[in-house]
């Protein structure tokens, strides 16, 4: 299993990491995993959460509305944005 950093998270989806933090606290659309250290670390299934998340922001969905959605929802929206 891969681990990510919160600028690893940033790099592949294109939000900034004080965004990410925000939303994180805000809309709980994620948890990541804390080291000993407290630093985040995210795994494989949630960085494939956050691409998703961010692809529907990035195409428009507010993430207030997003964030209303479970990860089925959000999961299918996402594939159906990628379809066409």
């Amino acid at each position: 299993m891969n681990h990510f950093t919160i600028k690893d998270i940033e790099n592949l989806s294109g939000i900034k990491a004080h965004t990410l933090r925000i939303w994180e606290q805000r809309y709980q659309l994620f948890i990541p995993k804390r080291k000993e250290s407290k630093h985040r670390y995210y795994d494989n299934e949630d960085l494939k959460h956050i691409l998703r998340i961010s692809q529907l922001y990035h195409n428009g969905v507010k993430i207030s509305k997003i964030a209303q959605l479970p990860a089925s929802s959000i999961r299918s929206m996402a594939m159906e944005q990628y379809m066409g």
